[in-house]
């Protein structure tokens, strides 16, 4: 949503100053490099206290402000894609000329099944005046050096393996709720490697390193095939010819690089599906527990084919990645 809305402001205003408030470790790999655009590290403590919580927006209104400041002539404009950081936009951010427009994505109508970036984008348009037509998707823009490094990556695996290249993350964003058990996550690595060589990222944390390293190893000794180990720091890595590449402690940038370049990507309903399908990646999401079948139709973005985790979750699986096949040979 927030790429989506900042694509539409800069179609819209090209020269006008943009900050966005977020996590810098996330926006500013996938959207800082948008002209004229600056990042402010105001991270949300999704586990941390009330306190806490609030004082993460505090800080994000003392920064508006101080932004006011800057231009004390000029009209602030702030778009809160309802937003944690104001708690779904109950708490407000700036004073005297502000406005302030709320994209409240759960209020939709549930008749309408389009997902939240196609709303975000309907949304965004209609508050800076530029035509519904305005065809104006989600846009990430990533830093060159990961991007080169990425490619050089997935075409070596490429041409080694002789495979299409498919980049798999079991990351569950600290909600364990959102993943499959240990004996499915297996599962599906080897159904993927059925069709594909796999880069496997170990996530963001001890704990999803280890579960992702845990995976690939019970992959490995099922399937006979090779785990091997590579990160940034490795030059150019020689994959195995039978084999699964752990991504060791990359940054969303560099998973980022790697998907830009690579042929699919599958994993849970998380942060790098948005990733693909704003790279225009062919790629699959898993849905675990989901609420209902609305909440998969909004957290979907286009072109991401969602398969919804029960009793026939790997057949379903096996089927979306006939679909993803598909739509790369196309």
């Amino acid at each position: 949503m927030t790429g989506t809305i900042a694509a539409v402001v800069r179609a819209a205003w090209p020269e006008v100053p943009l900050a966005l408030l977020g996590s810098v470790k996330h926006l500013e790999p996938l959207l800082g490099q948008f002209s004229g655009t600056e990042v402010w590290n105001h991270p949300y403590p999704r586990h941390g206290t009330i306190q806490e919580r609030i004082r993460a927006w505090s800080g994000a209104a003392r920064a508006v402000r101080a932004w006011q400041a800057r231009y004390p002539h000029a009209e602030l404009l702030v778009l809160d894609p309802d937003s944690r950081l104001t708690q779904l936009g109950l708490l407000r951010l700036g004073t005297g000329r502000v406005g302030v427009r709320i994209f409240s994505g759960r209020h939709t109508a549930t008749w309408d099944r389009r997902d939240l970036g196609a709303l975000a984008a309907d949304w965004a348009r209609a508050v800076v005046g530029l035509p519904r037509e305005a065809a104006v998707g989600p846009r990430i823009m990533l830093p060159d050096a990961e991007t080169a490094w990425g490619s050089a990556i997935v075409k070596s695996v490429r041409d080694r393996c002789g495979l299409p290249v498919v980049v798999v993350s079991l990351g569950v964003g600290g909600k364990d709720t959102k993943g499959l058990s240990p004996r499915e996550e297996v599962d599906v690595l080897r159904r993927v490697s059925e069709r594909a060589a796999i880069l496997l990222d170990t996530g963001g944390t001890a704990e999803e390193e280890r579960r992702a390293r845990e995976a690939a190893y019970a992959w490995g000794s099922r399937t006979g095939g090779r785990v091997w180990c590579f990160s940034r720091q490795d030059g150019d890595p020689e994959p195995a010819l039978h084999g699964l590449g752990l991504i060791v402690g990359a940054t969303v940038a560099d998973v980022g690089g790697l998907l830009a370049a690579a042929d699919g990507y599958v994993g849970y309903d998380s942060a790098f599906q948005h990733v693909a399908a704003a790279l225009g990646v062919p790629a699959v999401a898993l849905f675990v527990e989901a609420p209902s079948d609305v909440f998969v139709d909004r957290w979907r973005p286009e072109g991401v084919a969602a398969v919804m985790a029960d009793g026939q979750v790997m057949s379903r699986l096996d089927t979306a990645l006939e679909v993803l096949n598909a739509r790369r040979a196309r």
